[in-house]
């Protein structure tokens, strides 16, 4: 193997940081023996790398994912003699480096030359920077604005056509563009608006030629240069003084480019080039433009158009635009309720159906909500019962009884017989779960809803139950169940003060004094009650000693 075929073998941007610790001489002890290369690399920590041959071991991480890591790079640098090994082994001296504040106030005490020649030494070492800054100093130190064929030249450079960059170099070039980014966003401002835009999209054409075939089988992420051309492209169309037609016809090559047009794009042009933004509405209604169009593309322009003719509630247009477009089961339930807002009953069922046999899941939440809503709006009350009721029956949760008790009616005994369906089926599924810690809060939250006393007395005292809901089904019972009542008090509170943090102290003293005001017969009676629980609880409690000062701070004890 040969430094051009480790370099290869490695891409750039490994080989340049197996380079850099070469270079820096933080290899140790690298030696041949018996055909094995050994050695000791510095990194985030000390790792050891073995290799013969081409099988290649090291300790790090990136030895594990990585046919070659940067230091097996760095190894081989020194074993061939590119580079000096370190002449003493690397002692842990649990040195901790500066923080940012006073490696800023090093930088600040160094003489212009001094950081002239730290820079130059960096820029050495980095060739991505150095060819970043090359840009910026070509741009800003002009005498005069750049012409467009300038920009154009420097879009050239940045996007070359040979596509000089394998696979594995993709990392490092998009780093390397990501870079160039700010001098090309400076020398796009310098621009006249009719010199901008045609600039702009031959920056996005070439942006296009270079990644589109390379990008979905690599890291790199072009997003940012593209989105900076079309903002330039964008800010030109609004400011320039050029025919709505001329400029439409640089946006259409845009749409029709294999490229994906994000909502965003759609609407920074409704929004800034409103007039632009309607012709180009006007002009994708052409079949033969729109079948022209990537699918991606046309998914996007559909859903973009469609969800603006409905926020304006012109449903007829927003299902036009939906029915351009190959539908999935989030598209078919929108256009049904399109369908649902212009009184299109059979459509919207249709739609419906057509949901369900995509998603492929008729317990799906959103299919519900749209066939009780369906239900509803035609006045099919007993069915929309239904539809919640399976739904309820299935998967019994406050999520699916919330919805149900809804469609209950205000008064009269179908209230009361639905509600007792409900606590009937709660029961059921309680008993059979051996008193779940899920379903038993549920039950008596239902039944104190309900007003069932019956629930509440059988079920609240369960250790399931929280204290917060203790509590408030003991406010709840009638005076009769006062010591029932006092019970739920009693073990709420001290729950709460056995979380032993000082958010349930705080809580617990609140409970206490809601306690002290409860409903009751014998006032003065339970006013001895009350005070005789707290002194009980002082004393078990005297080891919390912020929830005694808590309690002491609250109330005055004799």
């Amino acid at each position: 193997m040969n430094l051009g075929e480790l370099r290869e073998w490695a891409g750039i941007a490994t080989f340049e940081r197996g380079e850099r610790l070469a270079k820096y001489e933080q290899v140790y002890h690298c030696r041949h023996h018996n055909g094995r290369i050994t050695a000791q690399v510095q990194g985030e920590n000390l790792y050891d790398v073995s290799i013969i041959g081409e099988h290649i071991k090291c300790t790090c991480l990136a030895a594990s994912y990585q046919p070659i890591c940067k230091h097996a790079v760095a190894t081989l640098l020194v074993y061939w003699g590119q580079y000096t090994a370190a002449q003493a082994p690397l002692v842990q001296n649990g040195l901790t480096l500066p923080d940012e504040r006073e490696v800023h106030r090093w930088l600040a005490s160094l003489e212009k030359e001094q950081l002239l020649k730290m820079f130059h030494a960096q820029l050495e070492d980095n060739s991505t920077l150095f060819e970043a800054l090359q840009y910026r100093c070509y741009v800003e130190t002009q005498n005069e604005s750049l012409t467009a064929r300038q920009v154009t030249d420097l879009i050239d450079d940045a996007l070359p056509y040979d596509n000089a960059w394998d696979y594995d170099e993709a990392g490092a070039y998009f780093e390397a563009l990501d870079d160039k980014y700010h001098a090309l966003d400076q020398a796009l401002a310098a621009l006249s608006d009719d010199e901008c835009y045609p600039v702009a999209w031959h920056g996005i054409k070439r942006l296009n030629t270079v990644c589109i075939d390379y990008v979905d089988s690599t890291s790199g992420d072009y997003t940012p240069t593209l989105a900076l051309f079309l903002q330039h492209l964008l800010d030109s169309l609004m400011a320039s003084s050029a025919a709505l037609t001329d400029k439409l016809a640089f946006i259409i090559p845009i749409i029709e480019a294999p490229i994906d047009i994000s909502d965003s794009f759609l609407k920074i042009l409704d929004n800034n080039v409103p007039a632009l933004g309607m012709a180009l509405e006007q002009a994708l209604h052409s079949d033969a433009l729109f079948e022209a169009l990537p699918s991606s593309t046309a998914s996007e322009i559909c859903r973009h158009y469609s969800h603006k003719a409905a926020t304006q509630e012109q449903w007829q247009k927003a299902i036009e635009w939906q029915l351009k477009m190959e539908l999935d089961w989030h598209d078919w339930l929108n256009l049904g309720k399109y369908h649902l807002r212009l009184e299109q009953y059979a459509q919207a069922q249709h739609c419906l159906t057509q949901a369900g046999e995509a998603v492929q899941n008729p317990e799906h939440t959103s299919l519900i909500n749209f066939a009780c809503q369906l239900a509803t709006v035609q006045g099919q009350d007993k069915k929309a019962w239904q539809i919640r009721w399976q739904q309820f029956e299935k998967r019994p949760s406050a999520e699916t009884l919330k919805p149900l008790q809804a469609l209950m009616p205000t008064k009269g005994k179908l209230k009361e017989q639905q509600q007792s369906d409900v606590i009937e089926l709660l029961l059921r599924r309680t008993n059979s779960r051996s008193h779940s810690h899920t379903d038993v809060p549920l039950l008596v939250e239902t039944a104190l809803n309900y007003q069932r006393i019956d629930i509440l007395l059988m079920w609240a005292r369960h250790q399931a139950v929280s204290a917060y809901l203790g509590v408030s089904v003991a406010d709840s019972l009638p005076s009769k169940h006062y010591d029932v009542a006092c019970t739920l008090y009693h073990t709420a509170i001290t729950n709460k003060v056995e979380e032993t943090n000082n958010s349930a102290y705080l809580e617990a003293v609140k409970m206490i004094a809601r306690f002290k005001i409860m409903a009751c017969v014998d006032k003065t009676q339970h006013e001895l009650n009350w005070s005789r629980f707290v002194r009980q609880l002082k004393e078990h409690m005297k080891r919390k000693r912020n929830f005694i000062r808590y309690l002491e701070e609250r109330f005055t004890f004799q």
